[in-house]
């Protein structure tokens, strides 16, 4: 993302210094038609390069102070003390102008992180590049407004389910339009639609206007008359997201978040495993009871895959050639 808000605010820098070719404005046109926000943000450097690029003002300042001073003596009727008059304004426009122009680079980078996913008829599975997992429930829409170190917030219009990786220096924060979720790493579904929360790991922070609420694993919280109201929750799934379990040559890690999603089971991967090589195609397996579903697995990959608790299977090694 860095990449392309160096690429166009290049292109912008070469537009208004006129030394733009056309395949350069070219691009720079596709980009503003892309977005009505990217038009928006043109006209923000504009106004701002034009402020930079004004010429001074030629200006009197001591003259200017002076008759101020006399208007002000005659309306008082009694001297004024003078001081040090005001340096020219010259340089105060030029400091200001080269406010804004930074204000503005900050206004348009921030705009330019922003990543905007939509699931349609399907859901859609988003991974953030700080190690979390998101599905989208259809018709629904996650804008990433930051990913950073310090900062991590996502604002949501319609339901989806989330694992987040954990990060104690940066809270992760969902904003719906009735609620603001803040987790440090867990699992759990957020259904902006009907105001709810499901928590199926972890601790979970749901405010909603003054209304704040602490939920922990197993507990949910639904928005009603403007209140918010707790209680308990054995099953914090997506029956969207587990329904079919149909996949076409999808990553072997996916398919296995999936079957944790369905099952309410947890796989962990041993240091030497490698699944990153690793897909699986199958027609749908809802139908399938988890024995099976095992099974298939075991026979697909050679998997050597055993229960070390009550729902945590470890998966010690397996062949995707």
């Amino acid at each position: 993302m860095c990449t392309e808000f160096k690429n166009i605010t290049n292109l912008i820098h070469k537009e208004l210094s006129g030394n733009i070719t056309e395949e350069d404005r070219g691009l720079l046109n596709d980009w503003k038609n892309s977005d009505t926000k990217n038009s928006a943000i043109l006209e923000q450097y504009k106004r701002v390069w034009d402020l930079s690029h004004a010429p001074e003002r030629k200006f009197d300042s001591n003259f200017a102070y002076n008759k101020m001073l006399l208007k002000l003596e005659e309306a008082n009727n009694e001297p004024i003390v003078k001081e040090l008059p005001p340096r020219s304004l010259g340089i105060f426009y030029k400091i200001a102008a080269m406010l804004l122009l930074v204000l503005g680079a900050w206004f348009v980078f921030n705009n330019l992180q922003q990543d905007t996913y939509t699931a349609n008829e399907n859901y859609v599975r988003v991974d953030l590049k700080d190690g979390s997992h998101i599905w989208l429930s259809p018709q629904s829409k996650l804008t990433v407004k930051s990913l950073r170190e310090d900062s991590r917030n996502v604002s949501l219009d319609g339901e989806a389910y989330f694992n987040i990786a954990k990060n104690i220096e940066a809270p992760f924060k969902i904003h719906t339009q009735s609620m603001d979720v803040e987790v440090l790493g867990t699992v759990f579904l957020v259904n902006g639609h009907d105001n709810e929360v499901a928590v199926k790991e972890g601790k979970v922070k749901v405010a909603a206007g003054d209304n704040i609420v602490f939920l922990k694993s197993k507990e949910k919280s639904n928005l009603q008359d403007g209140k918010l109201q707790v209680s308990n929750s054995d099953n914090a799934q997506a029956k969207w997201l587990t329904q079919s379990l149909a996949f076409d040559n999808e990553l072997l890690s996916t398919v296995l978040s999936e079957i944790e999603l369905k099952y309410d089971v947890n796989f962990e991967i041993a240091e030497n495993v490698d699944l990153k090589d690793c897909r699986f195609s199958s027609s749908s397996l809802s139908s399938n009871s988890f024995d099976q579903i095992l099974e298939t697995l075991r026979l697909t990959f050679e998997m050597d895959v055993k229960q070390i608790d009550n729902n945590i299977l470890l998966i010690s090694s397996l062949n995707c050639n």
